[in-house]
């Protein structure tokens, strides 16, 4: 063989070997699946805005955003769709996800029991928070709530536990009329009349102002609309320890709806996540994770419950241990602490 011959064999097989080693690492086009909460929901809107942009400027990650039911309803489905497992992202929250580990109702066993493997956290979406509100100015902790018709979440929301926890460690469930329902339900009857306070989903607009879900949009836009204070801390830190899950107290500052908050205001985090299998591949987890960071403005346009959203929020949603190892990867190599550490 020839000297020129010799390199042109040598480079072609170094060629090859890139090649293979580039297929090792991004193969041919990984799809997933990523299942969002119902169509107008803040989650809608992220999921797909995040589908487009990494079928957009992805090379080898391609994602079908699909509209889900929920963040109970979409864990439960995975449980009962095992093979989807590898290739799915959910929306959901770090409540519904820390049930679903517990098996805590609304789940009939924990996840790992089912499925022979944990459920792990991706990132954080935005900041919410969880408590009652009521149209009555002498309503103003948990403990007026005696002899009050108070709405509560379905039985399939996470939060509605809490609170039935929360009220019963007062000593003061027997003493309320509950009703469950959704939040819209919850926010119509609370405007008619119907009930004394109901259950609410607060949401972060920026530091020091704070709003509710898109369900009670019109109860706010219409009515003057009070936050009810949950109490002593301690009490929700107790539960937390009891159940084997965080709940996490949050005590809000600043103004709700425009308005002042009277302090102290007590209530608990209850922030979106998003959640997979922990056989997920990492590098796929990973370049998901990245595609969102280097996107994030973008992301945050498209709806109004995003708008506080900052990358900082992403990993600040549960402990360390609960993250997916290719999430935990990308936050450490950008330098972000993991695990909730306050608003």
């Amino acid at each position: 063989m020839s000297r020129k011959k010799f390199f042109m064999f040598i480079l072609l097989i170094g060629l090859l070997i890139n090649l293979i080693i580039t297929n090792a690492r991004c193969g041919e086009p990984v799809t997933i699946r990523i299942v969002s909460s119902p169509m107008g929901t803040g989650s809608y809107f992220f999921a797909f805005k995040l589908a487009e942009i990494i079928n957009k400027k992805h090379s080898w990650v391609k994602v079908e955003a699909v509209e889900g039911m929920g963040a109970v309803a979409n864990i439960k489905w995975l449980i009962k769709n095992p093979s989807a497992k590898k290739n799915t992202i959910l929306n959901a929250t770090h409540l519904a996800y820390d049930f679903s580990k517990k098996g805590l109702q609304p789940f009939e066993k924990g996840y790992k029991e089912i499925m022979g493997s944990e459920l792990k956290i991706i990132f954080g979406q935005y900041n919410m928070f969880h408590t009652f509100i009521t149209l009555d100015p002498k309503i103003k902790t948990i403990n007026d709530l005696i002899g009050k018709r108070v709405a509560l979440p379905s039985r399939a929301q996470p939060s509605g536990y809490v609170q039935e926890w929360l009220l019963k460690k007062y000593g003061i469930w027997e003493k309320i009329k509950p009703q469950f329902l959704d939040f819209k339900p919850g926010a119509t009857t609370l405007s008619d009349g119907l009930v004394d306070a109901c259950n609410c989903n607060i949401l972060l607009e920026k530091p020091g102002e704070y709003s509710a879900i898109a369900a009670f949009a019109e109860l706010l836009a219409t009515k003057n609309v009070f936050l009810i204070d949950s109490g002593d801390p301690k009490y929700l830190l107790d539960l937390g320890k009891e159940k084997g899950i965080e709940i996490v107290p949050v005590n809000l500052i600043g103004r709700f709806n425009k308005k002042e908050i009277p302090q102290p205001m007590t209530t608990f985090y209850h922030g979106v996540a998003w959640v997979v299998d922990e056989s997920m591949d990492e590098d796929v987890i990973y370049e998901v994770t990245k595609m969102l960071c280097k996107n994030i403005e973008e992301i945050r346009a498209v709806h109004p419950s995003m708008k506080s959203m900052t990358i900082k929020d992403l990993a600040n949603i549960s402990k360390e241990e609960n993250f997916h190892n290719g999430a935990k990867k990308f936050f450490k190599e950008v330098g972000l602490e993991i695990g909730f550490k306050g608003i």
